[in-house]
């Protein structure tokens, strides 16, 4: 049963979880739990629908989007074209990174990060779907373990305290730094497309209709996955950096390094073999699952288009332009790990609500059947989180004007 749920875990056990989870407990400490519960709680409605579309319609929402109106068209390839670049970019520099600081190597992290664009496309061209699932279940599998052993080693060095979940100070500072937590917490809003489309390849590819609740249970277990490693992230963070006041690094190698530097001097040097491959399962996952998402997209986009089915080569094709777009942008707007990490995050916070709104519109369309729609309880909660995303956002934009 279990499948595009289970390659969402894998996609968003990454940079959101790795890097700014592990990065907001070093800061803030146990206070920045709450903000990432409450996002999960709000995004569900609109992540959800995306299988849930698919397994209802048999179409992709990329495909919906299309017959929405050339609005909605327009809103979903600017904005994916325009940020998908950026996503990539973000997650394969950490990734290069933190491979850097376990193999203990200096040097540059640019061929670090073109040498894993080329494996990762070059696994996904080989297998496609089905090896990208059986990759991703096992890898998923590992990080959820290892992730359980380094929080529990963590949990006695952790002070907890009822008013340690209560941000002492909401400044403006404190304001963007959620934002770019959240952003991609527990990803981003287009994280619906992805399991829609990974929803579809599946029906394909194994000859076999999703019903209703297998979709949902489905879906729910990568969700729930996704938040407690989100939370087990955090817990470490709290514990090698914030108990002690220890302030994060900023570079591609440097954040990731220290955590695995100061988990293994308070653990022990055994340690570092847990936390090591606990942050590579992380990273390659969510690398080798957002590097299929976005050109499976528009694979089914380029069907819809043409009306038949499209050519066997156009998805290497695709692999290929968005790793060397990805590439690209490493190597000429990259000077701040810090600072592309955020960009990317907090792209994915300010268009959440445009996505939300389009995954709503999707899922009460006419066509989905009765027993596939959804009741009256989400269907208030989407709208409910349709609003306070638009409102977070707008607030997001009068921070920046503020404080710019």
């Amino acid at each position: 049963m279990l499948g595009p749920g289970i390659l969402y875990a894998a996609m968003a056990v990454g940079v959101s979880h790795l890097v700014q989870s592990t990065r907001a407990g070093a800061v803030y400490g146990l206070a920045m739990a709450t903000f990432i519960v409450v996002i999960v709680i709000v995004k569900y409605p609109g992540l959800c629908f995306g299988a849930q579309y698919t397994a209802a319609t048999g179409k992709s929402l990329p495909e919906n989007y299309l017959e929405q109106g050339w609005w909605a068209a327009a809103l979903y390839l600017g904005s994916t074209l325009f940020g998908m670049w950026f996503a990539l970019a973000a997650i394969t520099l950490t990734t290069a990174g933190l491979v850097l600081s376990v193999a203990g190597l200096q040097m540059d992290a640019l061929p670090v990060s073109g040498g894993l664009l080329a494996v990762t496309a070059a696994l996904l061209i080989a297998g496609r779907y089905q090896w990208l699932e059986s990759l991703s279940k096992l890898l998923v599998l590992l990080l959820a373990l290892l992730v359980i052993v380094a929080t529990a080693l963590a949990l006695p060095r952790v002070t907890w305290q009822a008013e340690r979940f209560v941000l002492s100070e909401f400044d403006a500072a404190a304001a963007l730094f959620v934002v770019a937590m959240v952003g991609w917490m527990p990803t981003p809003m287009e994280g619906a497309l992805l399991t829609s489309v990974w929803t579809r390849s599946r029906q394909e590819d194994r000859g076999l209709n999703v019903s209703a609740q297998a979709s949902r249970f489905d879906f729910n277990v990568g969700y729930v996955v996704a938040l407690v490693l989100a939370l087990g992230f955090l817990v470490l963070g709290v514990a090698v950096m914030y108990e002690p006041g220890i302030n994060p690094e900023n570079s591609p190698g440097g954040f990731t390094s220290q955590v695995i530097r100061l988990f293994t001097e308070t653990m022990g040097g055994w340690a570092f073999y847990i936390i090591g491959a606990c942050a590579l399962a992380a990273m390659f996952t969510t690398l080798l699952a957002a590097m299929d998402g976005f050109p499976r997209q528009f694979v089914y986009v380029l069907q819809h288009v043409r009306r038949k089915d499209t050519p066997g080569w156009v998805y290497p094709v695709l692999i290929a332009v968005y790793g060397a777009g990805a590439y690209a942008v490493m190597a000429t707007l990259m000077t701040s790990f810090t600072q592309l990490i955020n960009f990317a995050t907090s792209l994915g916070f300010v268009t959440a609500p445009i996505f939300a709104v389009l995954n709503h519109r999707a899922m009460f369309s006419g066509e989905v059947p009765a027993e596939y729609a959804p009741g009256s309880v989400l269907k208030i909660w989407s709208f409910a989180g349709i609003v306070l995303l638009t409102v977070a956002s707008l607030a997001y934009f009068y921070f920046l004007l503020l404080y710019a």
